[in-house]
C-alpha cells in the first residue's frame, strides 16, 4: 500500500487501526468462570441447586463471573456464551436412563431444553459410574431475562458425584464475544 500511495507504511498502519477497539472475541476472553458440586447428592428430575461452589483450585475467574441463586444462573453482562455442563453420576443397579439437561429462558420464566444427554447402566454388584458432557452456545441479549439452569433427568434417584478439590460434576461459562 505504501508503494501505491507514496504514504509511509507507519502512517497507513495508524490509519488502519485508528478507531478500532479491542472488545468481545477480537480482544480475547473477557469472562470465564467455573463452578463445581463440592459433595455428592441424590437427585431425580429436578433443578440442580445443591452444593455448588466456585472452583478455587488453581483457578480464579476472569471478569465478574456468574451469579447463582437456588439453581438459577445469571450472566454478568450481555454477549455470546459457551456453556459446558459435565456430570459424574453413579447408580448401583439396572437403570434404563440417567443424565441431565441445560435449560434456558429468554423471558425469565419459561425454561426449555437446549442441551440434554443420557446414558444407562446394566446390573452391577457395586456402583456404576458414568459421565456426560453437555454444551451450548447462548446469545444473552438481556441479563435480566436470559438465564439458565441445570436439571437431573433419570428413571430413579441417582447420585451426582462432587468434590471440593476436583471437578466431577461441574459447569464452565466462557463469554466468547459481543452479542
Amino acid at each position: 500500500a505504501a508503494n501505491l500511495t507514496n504514504i509511509p507504511a507507519a502512517n497507513i498502519v495508524g490509519v488502519a487501526t485508528a478507531g478500532f477497539s479491542r472488545t468481545g472475541g477480537f480482544g480475547g476472553i473477557t469472562m470465564a468462570d467455573q463452578w463445581r458440586v463440592n459433595s455428592a447428592f441424590n437427585s431425580q428430575n429436578e433443578t440442580l441447586s445443591f452444593n455448588w461452589e466456585r472452583n478455587d483450585t488453581d483457578f480464579a475467574q476472569i471478569g465478574t463471573g456468574m451469579s447463582y441463586d437456588s439453581g438459577i444462573w445469571t450472566f454478568p453482562q450481555t454477549g455470546i456464551y459457551h456453556i459446558e455442563f459435565c456430570m459424574a453420576i453413579y447408580y448401583s443397579s439396572d437403570l434404563r436412563y440417567m443424565g441431565g439437561q441445560i435449560q434456558a429462558t429468554t423471558n425469565n420464566s419459561s425454561y426449555t431444553n437446549r442441551a440434554d444427554g443420557y446414558t444407562a447402566c446394566a446390573d452391577y454388584s457395586s456402583s456404576a459410574y458414568v459421565g456426560r458432557e453437555l454444551t451450548m452456545i447462548f446469545d444473552v441479549t438481556d441479563t435480566s431475562t436470559h438465564k439458565i439452569r441445570f436439571r437431573s433427568d433419570s428413571g430413579a434417584s441417582v447420585t451426582y458425584d462432587g468434590s471440593s478439590t476436583s471437578n466431577r460434576t461441574y459447569a464452565t461459562f466462557i463469554r466468547l464475544g459481543d452479542t
